[in-house]
Order: structure tokens, then sequence, then C-alpha cells
């Protein structure tokens, strides 16, 4: 491959890696004008966040422990220990024709609709280039199966899977959670504050002077110590931790928790960002994107490219080498398709996968000195099992800690909750009759390899033996994949039908073809003898014998090839596609040994992992905070992703001078400067003011329309408020 030299660019700074942080940050610097190169070994962007076909899916999966050996992103990645679970050979008709279809995440996340993330990808324009579909349902598994989260007051009083008392605690927390956040928490920008909702939940709410009190007293205490005060029980406990607040490591024993020590202050965050997203972007409170989460990476990636950032990604001839550190000062670093050394003038930016290539020597990078006590094991399973029979969008399945159903047929040794998501062909991810699952969930770092937990519960829900766990019933489309298959064994065999067919008519024409210039030959040849009179009858039976070899060739044509049609029969009994196992790997902050980018270097920082949070608030928080720590005075903009200008501001403006501008002109192109546009302005002139009084006279009959709406709002807001009074009396 040809070397070029971006040095000639007038690179402002080089980043290594285009995961999403890596990504954001370098689009805020594009937009502040900075010329940044962003370096990826890996094929395709988002590092972590990386999304594939089925076809390249598999080939990743299989070849990773190879790869980890010769790429230097793949030996620092995160993402450790890939096994192959389910792959049936039956399908490799299936994959080539259908992989294109499938959009299969590493790392799923999901986007609240009043977030941070969401003020980001609005702020910057991203959000010109996404699409997202509602987390339609949050299941919670309690008491035997999993029980559908109830989104608002009105659902929580409707719900018959909940006692009385449970729902006055439920109601009860919630409003603490509100009130007590707005009062002590970090304020929520005000600007989107209203912006849409249409929920309650943004009402005021109020609490006694005793319940302020004790909140006080627990502010800064485990979240458990709270819900144990309160005398809350264990099911609701689960609700609250593992539905609403989407924690990650049980909270039952605070001692034992290694990462995720959520306190309650931060855990009525968490509430109530939850409760105020309802009513933003629908019914629902979470958001995610179509295609995949790679798709931030990807959109930012496209705004960064609009202001001048430069991406280069190679998996196969690109390397990173050499880098030169003089008087804390990093220099310079080798990139093997330029020609001279990278020597950016403000500095450099590196992922935490990338870090290992400035040690000194070759060093243990996931050991329990590098990395947090605890992993992340995941695993994903593309089936025709269809869990939530909703088509509307995908849901979300919390499984808490040691969950066993009523017959004990459902009996799970998880020491923390798992979570489920299912995705299917209304999000991009796969075709029509087919699911994939990506389950989650914390281990212990010891037990790193152990996945027995993720395999059983694989076979207690896609298994032959699977146990019934959720009452809307589980949803099978083995008609629906087997005629798929039918389809494209159909198509094959149309194929083939067609190229033999082909193949005969050209064989016919080339026969046709010789035997027109064999009887050419034969008359010349015979009128010639004719006029010499030496025609005899050997010749004649000469002829003859050619005539009868080119009709038995013909006849010892080979006989069609048979048609291979698959036996079905293992379809049909089989649930799983695919399905695949591997651990997420956290490391601390300055723990690589050996690393040359200690603090004292000025010019290089390292951007540390992300934990294991469901939300993806997490990567924009890291993002953020690094601007302000490392690149506030270098270029960085004060307005963290600010774009000015938007595109939107010119489409969607209302600029009444320049319309009025505009109009004048396009008048004057049709009517000209005669008497005759004058007469034709002052009609267009009675013809708005006719128009505008039949628009008042409309307004005026929309009014009471509008009113009867006013009063029906009221009429909600009332029943509400009875609810509540209801659940406290009881």
């Amino acid at each position: 491959m040809k070397k070029m030299d971006l040095n000639n660019e007038g690179l402002d700074f080089v980043i290594l890696g285009t995961g999403l942080t890596e990504t954001l940050l370098g689009t805020d610097l594009s937009l502040g004008g900075k010329k940044v190169l962003h370096v990826d070994l890996g094929s395709c962007y988002g590092g972590a966040l990386s999304n594939y076909n089925l076809k390249n899916f598999v080939t990743f999966v299989d070849t990773w422990k190879e790869k980890s050996n010769s790429n230097a992103l793949y030996k620092g990645s995160c993402l450790r220990n890939f096994q192959t679970v389910d792959k049936l050979d039956l399908h490799e008709e299936l994959i080539k024709s259908e992989s294109r279809n499938f959009s299969l995440d590493l790392i799923p996340k999901v986007i609240f609709s009043k977030s941070k993330s969401v003020n980001y990808c609005l702020d910057s324009g991203v959000s010109f280039y996404l699409e997202f579909q509602n987390i339609i349902n949050n299941f919670i598994f309690l008491k035997g199966r999993f029980m559908k989260i109830p989104f608002s007051k009105s659902e929580v009083f409707m719900n018959t899977d909940l006692s009385l008392a449970e729902k006055r605690n439920l109601v009860k927390i919630i409003n603490h959670s509100l009130h007590f956040y707005d009062k002590y928490g970090e304020k929520e920008e005000e600007e989107y504050r209203d912006q849409n909702s249409t929920h309650t939940y943004e009402k005021d709410i109020y609490v006694t002077e005793k319940e302020d009190a004790e909140f006080e007293s627990y502010r800064d205490k485990p979240i458990a110590e709270y819900l144990e005060h309160h005398k809350i029980d264990s099911g609701l406990c689960y609700i609250l931790l593992y539905a609403l607040g989407n924690v990650n490591e049980s909270q039952e024993k605070p001692e034992d928790i290694s990462l995720e020590k959520v306190s309650t202050l931060e855990f009525f965050a968490r509430i109530s960002k939850y409760l105020r997203s309802i009513g933003y972007y629908g019914h629902t409170p979470m958001l995610m994107a179509n295609y995949g989460t790679s798709e931030y990476v990807q959109s930012f990636s496209r705004v960064g490219s609009l202001f001048g950032a430069i991406y280069m990604l190679n998996d196969t001839d690109l390397s990173i080498s050499d880098p030169v550190i003089v008087e804390n000062k990093l220099e310079s670093i080798e990139l093997s398709l330029n020609e001279t050394p990278l020597r950016p003038t403000e500095g450099f930016i590196v992922g935490k996968e990338y870090e290992h290539l400035f040690t000194a020597e070759e060093t243990s990078l996931f050991t329990e000195e590098t990395c947090y006590p605890i992993v992340c094991q995941r695993m994903v399973i593309v089936s025709h099992i269809q869990l939530s029979k909703s088509e509307k969008g995908p849901p979300i399945f919390s499984i808490p800690p040691k969950a066993v159903n009523e017959e004990r047929k459902f009996d799970l040794d998880n020491k923390h909750p798992i979570r489920i998501i299912q995705q299917g062909f209304g999000s991009g991810i796969t075709p029509r009759g087919f699911y994939c699952y990506h389950i989650s969930m914390i281990q212990n770092f010891e037990h790193k390899d152990d996945f027995s937990v993720l395999l059983e519960l694989k076979d207690l829900l896609f298994g032959h033996d699977s146990v019934e766990v959720i009452g809307e019933g589980r949803q099978e489309n083995k008609d629906v994949i087997i005629q798929t298959m039918m389809d494209i064994i159909e198509r094959k065999k149309q194929e083939e039908e067609r190229r033999n067919r082909f193949n005969k008519q050209k064989e016919q024409e080339m026969l046709d073809k010789l035997e027109e210039e064999r009887q050419i030959q034969e008359a010349i040849k015979r009128s010639l003898q004719e006029s010499e009179g030496t025609i005899d009858d050997q010749q004649q039976n000469d002829g003859k014998e050619e005539v009868t070899k080119v009709e038995e060739e013909k006849k010892e044509e080979p006989e069609e090839e048979e048609i291979k049609i698959y036996e079905y029969s293992d379809l049909a009994s089989s649930d799983i596609i695919y399905s695949c196992v591997y651990t997420q790997y956290c490391r601390k902050p300055d723990t690589t040994p050996g690393s040359k980018l200690t603090k004292d270097i000025t010019n290089a920082w390292v951007i540390e992992d992300a934990t294991f949070d469901l939300d993806l608030d997490e990567y924009f928080k890291i993002a953020e905070e690094f601007n302000k720590e490392h690149l506030r005075d270098k270029g960085g903009q004060a307005e963290f992703l600010k774009r000015e200008n938007l595109p939107k501001e010119e489409v969607y403006g209302a600029d009444s001078e320049k319309s009025d501008d505009m109009l004048d002109e396009l008048e004057k192109d049709i009517f000209g400067d005669t008497e005759d546009a004058k007469e034709q302005s002052s009609v267009s002139e009675t013809a708005n003011t006719d128009k505008q009084d039949e628009a008042e006279v409309k307004v005026d009959e929309e009014k009471p329309e509008q009113e009867e709406n006013t009063e029906e709002k009221e009429a909600a807001e009332d029943v509400d408020d009875l609810l509540d009074d209801l659940l406290e009396d009881n």
C-alpha cells in the first residue's frame, strides 16, 4: 500500500482509537477548529462498541484468539475469552444469503429520553443521522415468571402482581426519589426540563419534615440501609434496584460490592432519570438506536469529518510503533502507512486498548492487580424464539440474584442480577422471523471463565425442555424460518435450472453451427466432385458416418446434476441458530504495568475504560470530564459538543425579512415591474385577507375543542391525585 505524509495536514491532535469516548473528543475538537487524526487498527469504527453482520460476527469470534496475538487493538481490548457455544452447519446457506441483514452488537447500550446523551446528540447535529426505537417493555423476574414493570401511577394502581402495601411503598419511594434529588442532587439543564414531557412526574412533590430529616441521615449511606429502614420487601427492592435503577451489582451486602456502591442520593438520581424520561419520546423512558450501538460512533464520526477530522482504519497493513518521549513529552509515534513519524502540535489522546504500546516490555494487562475484582460475562444468542411477542420495540428482562420460580424449575445460582435485551426486525438487527438476545451478568474475577450460569439460563429459556416463564407465552417462528430456508433453496434451484437451460441452448447453437458449416463444406465438395465426375460410394458413406458420430456425442452428454435439498427435521427441533460467550473487563486507572504515559507527560493522555453500565450516558460523562481536565485550554469547546449554525436553523428558522425579500424577487420574476404587477399584487393581497378571515373563523370553531382537551388533561391529573390519595389511605 502506498504511503502518505499526514504531517502535511497540519495535525493538532492524534487520537488512537475510534471508540465512542475517543470519537466524542475528536468531534468536539473538530467543532472547535482543530485538525484531528483518528488511527484505529480495527476493520470498523467503535472499538468495544463495534457491530458486525452475522458472517463477520461468527468469523470475529472464531479468529479472536489469533487476532489478539497479532493485532495491538485486540490485544488491549477489554473484551476477552470469546467462545462459540452453538453454531449449526445446517444454516450455512442462511448465513450466506441473510448475513447482511443482521447487525449484532458486542456491547448493546440504551439511552434515556431525558439525559445528557440526548442533549449532546441534539447540540452537535448527530440526531440527524440516528433512528431510535422505544424499549417497549421492562420485565422483572418475580414470583416464578417475568412481570411487566408499570410506567405510570395509574398502571401501578391497576397492576395485579403487586399487593396494595407494595403499591403504596412503590409510590412512596418514587415520590421521595423525585423530591430529594431535585432538592439535593445535580440539576438538569433547565432548557431541556419541560421540552416535550407530558407526564405527571414533572409536578412538584412535597414531603414531611420527618421524612426530610430521615433522608439527611441516610443520604450518603448504601441504598440497602435506606430500603431496610422503610421495610421494603425483597420483591419491591428488586424492582427498584434492577428494573428502575439499572444497578448491575447486588446491593444486599454493601461490604461485598466491588465497583457499583450505590448511595441513597445516587439511587434517587437513577430513579428520577428513569421516571422523568417517560413521556418524552414515547410512553417508555429508554431508547435504543436502530442498527446497533455503533451507529452513535459512526454518526459522531460523520460530524467530525464534516469539520476536517481524518479517520484511518486498517486491521492488516496498519501498525503503530516506536513512541519517542523526550523531557516529559511524547514527541512522535511511527505509523506504518505514513512516510514520517506523526508529530501533532498539541498532543496525543490514547484509548485504553492502545496504552500497552507505550510500555517498556510485554506485561500482563488483565490481572487482579490491574482490573477491578469483577467482570461482566456476556452472551449473544440468535434464535427464532420470541420471548416477548411485542413487535413495537425491544424489551428488557431483569433477573434478580438467586432467581427461583415457585415450582423450582427455574433455579439459577446467580450472585448478581442478569439482564436480557431482545432485538429483532423492527430495530434493523435481524431479518424478519429472527431475534437476537444480549445477556449480561456481573461475575467475580476469580470465576471470570465460568459461564455455567449463562449456559444454564440459555437452556432454561431456549432449550427443548425450556420453562414457560413469561405470562404472555413464548412465541416460536419455526414456520417463518423454514419458509425462509425453503425460499433460499428454491431460488438456488431456479438459478441452477436457468444456468442449465442457458448452457444447453449454447451447446445446441454450437452444434447447429458446426452442422451448418459441415453441410456447406459438403455441398462445395460435392459440386466440385460432380463437375469432375469423381464422387464415389465410399465418400458418401464417410459423410453418413460423420453425421452418426455427432448424434452419438449428443446422446453421451452428462446428465443434469441433482440439486441437494436440505432436510428440515433438525431446524424444526433446534431453537438456537448461533450463540457465543465472552468477558468484558474494566481496568483501574493508572495501573498498566510499565506504562510510559504517566501523569508527568504533558501532551499525552489515556482514556480510561468505561464500566458495565447499561446507560450510554457514561461515555459522554467520561468524555466531558476528560475535556474539562485536559483539553479546555488546548482547543476543547467551553460548551462540549456544541455545534453552531445547525442546518435545522436554516431549514426551519423563521427569518421574516429574508422571506419577504425572496417573495418580492419571485413576484418581480413572474409579473415584472408593470402596472399588471401591481394589479396582481392587490389581487393576491385581497385573497390573503380572505384567507386570514377564514382562518380566524376556523380558530374560533376550534377553541371549544381546545377547551375540551384542556378539561380532559385536568381530569387526568385529578385521577392521578385521586390514585395517590387512595394509595396513601391504604
